[in-house]
């Protein structure tokens, strides 16, 4: 989009005064219309412009926040990524508009129309990533509105309209939903409360979501032409790239599907196990009773991704490191891992804001430098500090000794899924090595058999991080017997 000229932009200016005249009642005004026009970044905070109309103009990056835009037009408006947050925006036409990644917190949308554009209904307006926590949507028509992954938090639905509106990955934590009318509605039931089913009374009008079928055979030879296209730097083959797809069919286990594409696709049930799917964006995947055992997702996007029940035992949730300093964090924001199995997993450094993990299984989850203190229990209730810290609790005291291949060493600290040394030698630790060893804790006797896996080489540290692999339950009793009650 070009940018606005100096005289584009006084004819603007111009039309705005006319408009504050004309809600005065001054002869002088005139009700501004500024539809189909550039008017992206364009500042037009704090403002009052009533009725005014916006009817396919481009409002791209525009900051309209803290204005009062009741009853303004805004018809298949292009407003991605616009500030208004604080506005009021009472009785707004926003049918077919783009809003992805508008900020809309803490506005007054009561009545507004969020419906599709044309009588067809293929013009849907999109609230895609929409941030809208605290917004009052009472009465408000979202017919049609697809509101993936938008932030609901604590947002008032009383009565809306959410015939035919996508929720997928949408936060809806403290979100009012009293008498919301449901009809072929795609909405995850288990991101809800029971408070919040009570409210909606009847959920027979939420449907599931509908993947778009592809041959088993098509998606066998995208794995053929993806590692391909690895291997080659991207100059043959191509790239694994779905988008709505169910590919669940197709036994992916072992497979390389780093830097993959699959946003909003079933792999439900799927085999996944021992894959490599680095930096893949998976963002709204339905991942529900899938095996993960194994798998490397280093930092990969799961977004609004539904784990529940999936078997992720083992699994590396890290980040991904490149040159220098830089590093890609795992991203699981809003990811469903209820009842999921995440024994001996690795989450370093991973995002996880409300995130659910209630009912999920914990033996050995190694939480490394994550911010728990949004992650989700039953019925909303957050982890608090105490539950975090103790699933990720490491010990200094007693002071444990590991026998590895390089020697006899003592650790910086240790936790219930694996041990940090301290180690400056010569030959280095690899990544993802397993071997055979032995701990004992000072003045614990006997030493014990252990397996571990080489998570980690920190030589700016002088540190190694090695996690606990198929952990024997003669270990984890020696372990448990370490810890101090609390």
């Amino acid at each position: 989009m070009r940018k606005l000229g100096k005289f584009e932009e006084a004819q603007i200016m111009a039309a705005l005064v006319r408009h504050r005249f004309f809600l005065k009642g001054d002869p002088r005004g005139a009700l501004a219309d500024l539809s189909f026009r550039n008017l992206s970044a364009l500042d037009l905070s704090k403002q009052v412009l009533t009725n005014i109309i916006f009817k396919g103009s481009c409002l791209a990056g525009a900051n309209l926040s803290e204005s009062d835009l009741t009853g303004a037009d805004f018809f298949g408006a292009d407003m991605e990524g616009a500030d208004l947050h604080s506005s009021i925006l009472t009785g707004v036409d926003f049918r077919g508009a783009n809003l992805n990644r508008a900020i809309l917190s803490n506005c007054q949308l009561q009545g507004s129309d969020f419906s599709s554009g044309d009588a067809g209904g293929r013009e849907n307006t999109k609230l895609t990533d929409a941030k809208l926590d605290h917004a009052m949507l009472c009465q408000a028509n979202l017919n049609g509105c697809d509101m993936s992954g938008a932030e609901l938090v604590d947002a008032d639905l009383s009565g809306a309209d959410l015939s035919k509106a996508v929720l997928v990955g949408a936060e809806l934590s403290g979100a009012t939903l009293d008498n919301v009318k449901l009809d072929n509605t795609v909405l995850e039931l288990s991101r809800l409360t029971g408070t919040q089913r009570s409210q909606m009374g009847s959920t027979a009008g939420v449907v599931e979501r509908a993947y778009a079928y592809i041959p088993p055979a098509m998606i066998q030879a995208s794995v053929r032409h993806h590692l391909e296209w690895i291997e080659s730097g991207g100059s043959r083959g191509k790239r694994f790239d779905y988008d709505g797809a169910d590919i669940s069919m197709v036994p992916l286990r072992g497979a390389n599907l780093s830097g993959s594409r699959l946003r909003r696709c079933s792999l439900k049930g799927g085999d996944l196990s021992d894959v490599v799917i680095d930096m893949a964006d998976m963002t709204y995947c339905d991942l529900t009773h899938a095996n993960m055992s194994n798998a490397s997702l280093k930092g990969t996007t799961l977004r609004g991704a539904n784990l529940s029940h999936t078997n992720m035992s083992g699994a590396r949730i890290e980040v991904m490191p490149f040159k220098g300093t830089k590093s890609w964090p795992a991203n699981l924001d809003r990811a469903i891992l209820q009842c999921a199995d995440l024994t001996n997993a690795v989450f370093d450094r991973a995002i996880m804001s409300y995130a659910d993990l209630s009912g999920s299984i914990l033996n050995g989850t190694n939480f490394i430098e994550v911010d728990l203190s949004k992650v989700k229990k039953p019925d909303g209730e957050e982890v608090n500090s105490k539950a975090s810290k103790r699933i990720s609790q490491r010990y200094t005291d007693p002071k444990i000794f590991v026998k590895t291949p390089h020697g006899v060493f003592s650790t910086v600290n240790w936790s219930m899924s694996g041990i940090c040394i301290s180690y400056n030698g010569g030959n280095r630790f690899e990544v993802d090595d397993e071997f055979a060893g032995k701990v004992i804790a000072e003045g614990y006797p006997p030493p014990q058999d252990a397996a571990f896996t080489v998570v980690k080489d920190d030589q700016n540290r002088g540190v190694v991080l090695m996690k606990f692999t198929n952990m024997a339950e003669a270990l984890a009793v020696y372990l448990q017997s370490l810890v101090k009650q609390e």
